[in-house]
């Protein structure tokens, strides 16, 4: 946390468990939009929408948007 370096890719996820749970609280509030800073790979933004589709599943909400910042 707190380093820049934006020529290696890191193999960690782009998610904290702070962001997983402050995520979970965003979706109860039908949110329109997600921004996910610092995305280096495709899989970043999949993991997003796969962690966004897990929450949303048992309701009727529709799943935010997402944004690559």
């Amino acid at each position: 946390k707190g380093v820049n370096t934006p020529s290696v890719v890191l193999p960690i996820s782009p998610l904290t468990p702070k962001d997983r749970a402050d995520l979970a609280f965003a979706l109860t509030l039908d949110i329109d939009w997600v921004a996910l800073s610092f995305v280096q790979r495709p899989e970043d933004i999949e993991e997003l929408q796969a962690f966004v589709a897990t929450e949303l599943e048992s309701s009727q909400r529709n799943a935010p948007k997402v944004m690559a910042k």
